[in-house]
């Protein structure tokens, strides 16, 4: 971010001088939308991803369990 010092020499450049200085905020800002953005569809990618994970889990727990009683009844 630009001090309040640069920010009144900026101004007192004239007009063209604030112009560009909007302009190039406006494309940080921009820019920054464009991250957060997909920074939220990562994080929906990460969140599905559990989600299988978590079945997957409980899969393999059941799977185990089913194996138990084979041994127990192999027994």
């Amino acid at each position: 971010m630009h001090s309040r010092e640069e920010i009144l020499k900026i101004y007192n450049a004239g007009s063209e001088a604030v112009i560009s200085l909007v302009q190039r905020l406006d494309a940080q800002l921009k820019n920054k939308d464009i991250l957060i953005d997909q920074l939220r569809e990562q994080i929906k990618l990460l969140k599905e991803q559990e989600n299988i994970c978590d079945r997957l889990e409980k899969q393999l727990e059941l799977i185990d369990s089913q194996l138990e009683l084979l041994n127990r009844l192999k027994e």
